[in-house]
């Protein structure tokens, strides 16, 4: 599928309000993070990752527990780094300089901060944050496009003590049927059939 100037166009406008979006979410986690989740915070990122280095092997601690504080530790000033560097590759985005690495690095430095962040970071708008950067790195738009609805409630004390979860969410099924671009239009697609 080639890219038509309208859609190279739309994709430009696109990612940098991305980057606008970065910028925002790591500017105002920046001041949040020690006492959220610094040594002395509310949710020690360190007890999460001495839980990791303990319970998991090396391999499954990097697949659950996804992070580059694995490298430098949480301390504040790691944590602050990262959220810094976040910044910078938001604007970096923003500015449209070296946008496919810059897109990268915040996913990744994004990725970073939501893991350790716990019930501080794990909210809807976070992982869809993460989503729309790791769908925004092929050079040509999605074939399809497919929505669905998922249903979010929050889990009753008892829950909440055994599994340490606040909320439970279910797909109740699509949001709309697959799309696709023809002609410069969303229409409905019949997709190849998933394995």
């Amino acid at each position: 599928m080639t890219v038509t100037p309208g859609l190279a166009r739309v994709r430009w406008w696109y990612l940098r309000g991305l980057g606008f979006v970065f910028c925002l979410a790591f500017a105002s986690l920046l001041p949040q993070l020690p006492a959220l989740v610094g040594p002395q915070g509310l949710s020690p990122a360190t007890e999460l990752l001495d839980w990791g280095r303990e319970s998991l092997g090396g391999a499954e601690r990097l697949l659950r527990l996804p992070t580059l504080l694995w490298l430098t530790g949480a301390s504040t000033g790691a944590l602050r780094g990262v959220a810094l560097l976040g910044l910078g590759c938001g604007v970096l985005l923003l500015l449209d300089v070296a946008p496919r690495y810059a897109l990268v690095g915040a996913w990744g430095l994004s990725l970073s901060l939501t893991t350790v962040g716990g019930v501080f970071l794990g909210f809807q708008w976070d992982v869809l944050l993460l989503e729309a950067a790791l769908v925004s790195l092929p050079r040509t738009p999605p074939r399809y496009v497919r929505t669905r609805r998922l249903d979010y409630r929050f889990t009753d004390l008892a829950t909440l003590r055994a599994t340490g979860a606040w909320w439970t969410r279910q797909q109740v099924g699509p949001y709309c049927p697959p799309l696709t671009l023809r002609d410069g239009r969303l229409q409905r697609a019949d997709p190849p059939s998933s394995p």
